[in-house]
C-alpha cells in the first residue's frame, strides 16, 4: 500500500507511514483519531505507542499550520502597508495639489458666502478705481494752481525789475544794519526763484574786516534770468568802485556769469573771476532783498547785497558797529597820507580861480544832476565857489571839482579827476555854504574849512 501523505510504499495493515508518520487509516476503521490527533483530547484506548505518536504528529500539524499561518500574516502586513502607503499619498495629493477638493461645499450657505466675498472684492476695486480717479483730479488741479502760482511769480519779480543805477543811500540798510545785526526777524523769506528775476540794485564790500588792505565798494547792477535751476545767467553790469585812493566810474564794465540754484535755495554763479553766492532773500517794507558772499580769484572775500523796491527802506541803525579800518595800519597810512597831501596841497599851492582853470569836462561825458537834485536855495545860489571849490579838491585829492547840483541850501560837489579821453570820479560832496560842512559819499563828516 502507499501512504497517502508522502506517496511511499509501507506495509499492508501498516498503523502509519514509516517514512513520514502520519496515521494511514485502516480499511473499515472509523476516522475518530484525526479528531483526537488535533489536539482535541486524549485517545482512550490502544497501545501506548499509539498514544503517543498521535500526540507527536498532532504537534508537527501544528507546526505546519502556525508556519503557514506567519507566512499568510507577513504577507497580509505587507499588504497592509502598502496599502497605508497608497492612502496617504492621496490624501497628500488631495491636500496640497486640490486643496479646494477635500473643503469643496456646495451647499447654499457656502455660494451665498462665495457671493457676497465676490461682490466686496468687486466694491474694493470700484473703490480703488475711483479713488485713483480722485487722486489724478487732485494732481491736475494742483498742476494747475502751481502753473497759476508761477505765474504770479514771475509777474511779480517783472514789476520789481529795475536797472536804476544804486547809490549809497540805496544799500545803507546792509551797511547800517543787515551787515552787523543780521535778517530782521519781521522778513519774510523767498523760497521761489520765480520771483527773483529781473534787474537789481546791487554792491560789493571787498575786504569788509580789513584783513588784507584791499577795502573798496563796488555799486552795480545785477540781472538774473532763470532757465532752469540748473541754467542761470548772472549779469553783471558795474557802475563804479569807490577805494581809500578815490572813486572810479566803472560804466560799460560788466559780464555774464554762469550759476545755478541747489537745494538749499542758494543762487551761485561762478567764472574766472569771481564767484557769488547769495544765500538768502526776503521782502520786507515793499523791497526785495538778497544777501551773501564773493571771493575773486586772488582769494579775497567779499559781502554782497542787492535790493529792489520803491519807496524808503525803513531801517534800525545798528548798535553793534565796528571800526574796522583802525585796525589795519597800512590802510590807516593809505588814508593818513591822502590827506596830508591834499592839505599840503590847499596851503602851499593854492590852485587858480576855477573860472580860469577849471578844465570842461569832455561833451559826451558831462555828469548829469542826480535825479533827486532839488532847486538852489538862497544860500546854495550864493555860495562863493572862489572858495569852497579849492577846498573839495584839496579834501578829496581830485584835479577838479564843480557844482554838480543842489540839495535845498546845500550844495553837491563833483570831484574827479580829467584824463582827457575820459573822467574819474574821485568823491561826491555834499556840502552846507554856511558853514562849509557836510559829508562826502562814504558818510564821513567833511569840514572844509580846514582846507583854507
Amino acid at each position: 500500500m502507499f501512504c497517502q501523505k508522502c506517496g511511499n510504499q509501507i506495509p499492508d495493515n501498516s498503523m502509519f507511514c514509516e517514512h513520514c508518520g502520519t496515521p494511514v487509516a485502516q480499511s473499515g476503521a472509523p476516522m475518530q483519531g484525526s479528531g483526537n490527533m488535533q489536539g482535541s483530547g486524549p485517545i482512550q484506548g490502544g497501545s501506548p505507542m499509539q498514544a503517543g505518536r498521535p500526540m507527536q504528529s498532532s504537534g508537527a500539524m501544528q507546526g505546519a499550520n502556525t508556519s503557514q499561518a506567519g507566512g499568510n500574516n507577513a504577507l497580509i502586513g505587507v499588504i497592509i502597508a502598502l496599502a497605508a502607503v497608497i492612502v496617504i499619498g492621496v490624501v497628500l495629493v488631495l491636500l496640497f495639489v486640490a486643496p479646494g477638493f477635500l473643503k469643496k461645499d456646495n451647499s447654499d450657505d457656502d455660494k451665498a458666502s462665495r457671493k457676497e466675498r465676490t461682490t466686496e472684492s468687486d466694491e474694493a476695486t470700484e473703490a480703488a478705481t475711483e479713488a485713483t480717479e480722485a487722486t489724478e483730479e487732485t494732481e491736475a488741479a494742483t498742476e494747475a494752481t502751481t502753473e497759476d502760482l508761477i505765474a504770479s511769480y514771475i509777474s511779480t519779480a517783472q514789476s520789481m525789475s529795475t536797472s536804476e543805477r544804486p547809490n549809497i543811500s540805496d544799500v545803507e540798510w546792509f551797511m547800517n544794519s543787515v551787515k552787523w545785526d543780521g535778517i530782521p526777524e519781521d522778513a519774510q523769506m523767498i523760497n521761489d526763484y520765480h520771483l527773483l528775476d529781473g534787474g537789481w540794485k546791487a554792491y560789493i564790500e571787498w575786504d569788509p574786516y580789513y584783513k588784507v588792505n584791499s577795502h573798496c565798494e563796488y555799486y552795480f547792477n545785477v540781472f538774473i534770468k532763470t532757465v532752469t535751476t540748473d541754467n542761470v545767467t548772472f549779469t553783471v553790469d558795474y557802475w563804479s568802485m569807490s577805494s581809500p585812493d578815490g572813486t572810479y566810474d566803472m560804466s560799460g564794465e560788466g559780464r555774464d556769469v554762469p550759476g545755478s540754484w541747489d537745494d538749499n535755495f542758494d543762487l551761485t554763479a561762478m567764472d574766472e573771476s569771481d564767484k557769488f553766492v547769495l544765500t538768502d532773500f526776503y521782502t520786507r517794507d515793499g523791497h526785495q532783498f538778497a544777501i551773501g558772499t564773493v571771493m575773486s580769484i586772488d582769494g579775497t572775500e567779499g559781502l554782497i547785497a542787492l535790493q529792489r523796491g520803491t519807496g524808503i527802506i525803513e531801517y534800525t541803525p545798528t548798535e553793534n558797529f565796528v571800526d574796522y579800518s583802525s585796525n589795519a595800519v597800512d590802510y590807516n597810512f593809505i588814508i593818513t597820507e591822502a590827506t596830508t597831501q591834499a592839505t599840503t596841497q590847499a596851503t602851499t599851492q593854492p590852485p587858480k580861480e576855477p573860472a580860469t582853470q577849471a578844465p570842461k569836462e569832455p561833451a559826451t561825458q558831462a555828469p548829469k544832476e542826480p535825479a533827486t537834485t532839488a532847486p538852489a536855495g538862497p544860500a546854495a545860489s550864493n555860495v562863493d565857489t572862489s572858495f569852497v571849490l579849492p577846498a573839495a579838491r584839496a579834501y578829496s585829492g581830485a584835479n577838479t571839482a564843480e557844482i554838480d547840483g543842489y540839495e535845498g541850501d546845500a550844495i553837491i560837489i563833483h570831484c574827479y579827476d580829467d584824463m582827457g579821453d575820459h573822467t574819474a570820479t574821485v568823491n561826491w560832496l555834499t556840502i552846507d555854504p554856511a558853514d562849509y560842512t557836510g559829508y562826502d559819499f562814504y558818510g564821513n563828516y567833511v569840514d572844509l574849512k580846514n582846507y583854507r
